[in-house]
């Protein structure tokens, strides 16, 4: 078999930050023909595609295999992307991209204070998500050590307790405890209050 048309982008060194060469991507999607198609196209472009479809899997492998960079769903059978988010964020360095059908911007924001670094909005285009894995790639590679296994000690292979989780702002912690329990009429209160401090922020 041939080997696929890699466009990988210029400049990651032939050692990626965890897991050799090329780059290892974690997928959490729980749609099996748009997980397929991804990691079908993401392959062909060169990058190794670690595949679940479950929150819960997701964390394990991810603490067992030190993916370089995690494209997950928002919305998920088990967990949702938020909390699958701030579990990771406790020792885990590799990039995270969440995706979702979610357009508010308090879900956006959410997902970037509990640790997300990108956030892309479905239905998008192939080119789209991966000009942005290239991007966050490419800013691993940026800030990474001269010598990696100097981290080695500080990273486990167990998921954190839920007593190690960071803490959010006040609104921030009522938004997610809201939206985990399915109470609408609450999130949307507690989003107009963060536009609102928003809009404080920004006029001074």
């Amino acid at each position: 078999m041939s080997e696929p048309n890699s466009i990988l982008p210029d400049g990651l060194a032939k050692n990626s930050p965890s897991s050799g060469w090329p780059p290892r991507l974690l997928m959490v999607e729980d749609d099996k023909n748009l997980r397929e198609v991804l990691a079908y196209n993401l392959r062909r472009e060169g990058y190794r595609v670690l595949t679940v479809a479950y929150g819960k899997e997701a964390v394990q492998l991810a603490y067992a295999e030190q993916p370089d960079l995690v494209i997950l769903d928002l919305m998920l059978p088990d967990l949702s992307g938020f909390e699958v988010c701030r579990m990771f964020h406790r020792q885990l360095t590799m990039p995270i991209l969440m995706v979702s059908t979610c357009e508010e911007e308090v879900d956006k924001l959410l997902g970037l204070e509990l640790g997300a670094d990108d956030y892309l909005i479905k239905p998008f285009c192939f080119r789209e998500l991966l000009a942005r894995v290239h991007t966050q790639l490419r800013r691993v590679e940026m800030l990474r050590l001269p010598d990696p296994l100097t981290l080695a000690p500080t990273i486990s292979n167990e998921p954190p307790k839920p007593s190690d989780l960071p803490d959010l702002p006040p609104l921030l912690q009522n938004y997610l405890c809201c939206y985990e329990n399915s109470q609408m009429a609450e999130l949307r209160t507690i989003a107009l209050l963060i536009f609102s401090s928003l809009r404080v922020c920004y006029r001074s």
